[in-house]
């Protein structure tokens, strides 16, 4: 079942202690990112973005859950093997997950600050809000169902 749905996963417990500490220790490219998700992307009433965010046992830098877009901000250490692998099967578990990952590098937000509103915009433009779940009147006494 996909996260932040009905019987969702929790996040891990080290998820949920490292995220605050991350918070913290943004790098330079994830806080200039963070100021562009909040000042320069145009979201959908009712949504926003989340920073440091723990989704089972991984921390994503950036993520819209209604929309469904995780947004990675990837240094030096991403370039190798074994975290290239990691990044990989994080990825995939994620995307199983109902969620759209975007990844640029520090220099792609640094150096690059329209290309990568450019791709945000567009991915946010793709995306389909997620429905809550809400109980909905019926004869046989009420079920959850998905609004229309």
């Amino acid at each position: 079942m996909a996260w932040n749905r009905e019987k969702a996963s929790p996040p891990s417990k080290q998820a949920v202690v490292n995220a605050p500490k991350l918070r913290r220790m943004m790098t330079e490219a994830e806080t200039l990112l963070w100021g562009i998700l909040r000042t320069e992307v145009h979201l959908p009433a009712g949504t926003h973005f989340r920073r440091q965010m723990p989704i089972k046992s991984y921390v994503v830098d950036f993520v819209s859950v209604k929309l469904r877009l995780i947004v990675e901000v990837d240094g030096p250490v991403h370039n190798d093997a074994k975290q290239i692998e990691y990044d990989a099967r994080r990825d995939e578990y994620l995307r199983g997950e109902g969620f759209t990952v975007l990844r640029f590098t520090n220099d792609e937000v640094m150096l690059g600050r329209s290309a990568v509103l450019n791709s945000v915009t567009a991915a946010l433009a793709a995306a389909t809000p997620i429905r809550p779940l809400t109980r909905t009147p019926s004869p046989q006494g009420g079920r959850l169902e998905l609004n229309p």
